[in-house]
């Protein structure tokens, strides 16, 4: 008499190698599962480390460049962090000073714009600080009207970082009267005073800042900027 097929009684060692395929495959995929964490694991901690040797590195460069007047040193060790990670911010940020510091200004503003798209928004006012300084210089080195406007551009953005807000109107001012712009010039001094002052209140960690001694220098640029424009005027 033939069994139906689904009455069928499986015999014991087919049973158990069924099981024995299925354990296997289980564990085949649990490895399997284990290499890629621990990938994952290793090329989070390379990352890290990855990461702490640019911020490393770029604070080298800043000391030599600063301090030690090494710009090749300084170079050098940027050169290394951007081979580490082309997307370090940081670096291009002090890549750019250092070529402004070898008064490639045209190099130094490629190196300014590329921190700033790359720098999260917070940190973005000192880079648009030096990205202003750098058309400026390109201003007064060629007298091409769009470093006027860009370095304008550059300094009103400047203007978002409250701890670098005086120094971007201040050098807001000169540009306008170095254009000749003297009205502007004067208005943006005295922001530039009142801004400076406010910063001397405000963080305490610019005590070191001798705010009274900037005031001065601001208040002699203003009535110079006046004088200017009353021997225009006349």
């Amino acid at each position: 008499m033939r069994v139906p097929a689904h009455r069928r009684i499986i015999p014991p060692m087919a049973r158990s190698s069924f099981d024995l395929r299925s354990w296997l495959l289980r564990g085949v995929i649990a490895l399997v599962a284990a290499s890629f964490v621990g990938f994952g694991i290793m090329t989070w901690l390379d990352g890290q480390n990855r990461t702490a040797r640019v911020e490393e590195l770029v604070q080298e460069a800043s000391d030599l460049r600063e301090f030690e007047s090494d710009l090749t040193g300084a170079r050098a060790r940027l050169e290394e962090a951007l081979d580490l990670d082309r997307n370090a911010w940081a670096a291009h940020f002090e890549m750019g000073r250092l070529l402004r510091a070898l008064s490639r200004d045209g190099d130094a503003a490629a190196a300014f714009e590329t921190a700033v798209e790359l720098a999260p928004e917070d940190e973005r006012a000192p880079i648009w600080l030096y990205l202003g300084r750098a058309n400026q210089d390109q201003l007064k080195a060629t007298g091409k009207k769009r470093f006027y406007t860009n370095a304008r551009m550059a300094f009103d953005e400047a203007q978002s970082g409250p701890d670098v807000a005086a120094q971007a109107l201040c050098s807001l001012a000169l540009l306008e009267i170095e254009a000749r712009k003297l009205p502007n010039g004067e208005r943006y001094l005295r922001r530039a005073l009142e801004a400076f002052e406010r910063l001397g209140r405000d963080y305490p960690e610019f005590d070191e800042i001798d705010v009274a001694d900037y005031s001065k220098k601001l208040q002699t640029m203003i009535e110079r900027a006046m004088l200017d424009k009353e021997k225009k005027s006349s």
